[in-house]
Order: structure tokens, then sequence, then C-alpha cells
């Protein structure tokens, strides 16, 4: 919570970025069918103030598919849009700057390829059953909702399905 690029956790280099990257390559190092079939991103609210959001963005996004191992340049990046009903909250952060974020967010497809925007308003609004509490996250109940679209957009990239394969540990 709370991590974005203003406050140095995104950037490349900053600790949430490089972990994600170190993490990553990892798992794909493991096995050689390990592999990479999509990057879901769920960001925003910290950087309401982040009046270059776009460029660290994209910057992210670039360097995210340079310093993962193996070619990811057609892995769909995913990016999900903030809380709908935190979105019209005219908070100390101001419904204007969170819109101008969001843009940037649903804009993200326009300006790179292999993006998607996962839409938290359509075919209908996401709403929290007590939307007052912790309104600037989602409840388990609507994570499930959005991570259906999610993978709704996902599997609008692959032509094939996806193969994944079950582990089985004896204990």
């Amino acid at each position: 919570g709370s991590s974005g690029f203003i406050n140095n956790f995104w950037n490349p280099g900053d600790t949430l970025y490089d972990d994600a990257v170190f993490r990553t390559n990892k798992v794909l190092s493991q096995n050689p069918n390990n592999r990479l079939v999509a990057i879901l991103w769920q960001q925003g609210e910290a950087d309401t103030w982040n009046l270059n959001y776009e460029a660290n963005l994209d910057n992210m996004i670039t360097n995210l598919r340079n310093d993962i191992n193996g070619d990811i340049s057609n892995v769909p990046f995913l990016l999900g849009g903030m809380v709908p009903y935190w979105m019209n909250i005219d908070d100390n952060t101001g419904i204007v700057r969170k819109k101008r974020t969001n843009d940037i967010i649903v804009d993200t497809p326009n300006r790179l390829e292999y993006c998607a925007y996962v839409d938290p308003t359509t075919p209908t609004v996401i709403e929290k059953v007590n939307p007052e509490v912790e309104s600037v996250h989602y409840d388990a109940p609507c994570l499930r909702t959005l991570s259906n679209r999610y993978f709704l957009q996902y599997k609008k990239f692959r032509k094939t399905p996806p193969v994944f394969y079950e582990m089985r540990v004896k204990l």
C-alpha cells in the first residue's frame, strides 16, 4: 500500500521494482517450462500528486520488459483502474488529480504495445459492500470481480490457451 513512483518504490532501481525483477527472473530460471504469461498492475493511488506519472509508468513497463529474462516483449501488461467510489470522493487528493492519474492508466494501451486496461466500471461498476472502509482499496468480493475482468483482458492476447503445469508434492 501507498507505494508509487513519486515515493521511490517502482522506478527502476527502487526496492519493489528490483525485487519484482529478481523474483521473476529467479522463478523463470528454476525450470525451462516456467514462463511469464502476463504482468498485472494495480497501482496509481499513491501517485495522484505525481506530475510525471505517465513518463514513470511508461518507463517502468519498458524497463520491466528489458530487465526480465527472456523475450517478454509480447507478454500482456494489464493495468487495473482505481476504486470507482474512491475516485469520486473529494478528499485531500481531489477528484481532478485522481481522474488525471486514472486517465493515464486508461490511455496506456494507446502509448505502449501489448497493454490493456481493466475497467472497474464496465460492464457494471464494482462496488464494495461498505465503501467507506478502506475506500482507496478493493475488498475481497470486488477483487474477485476485478480478477475475472483481468482474465477476460488477458484472453484477448492469447491465440492458444496457455498450458499450466500442476506440481504435486508428497508429504
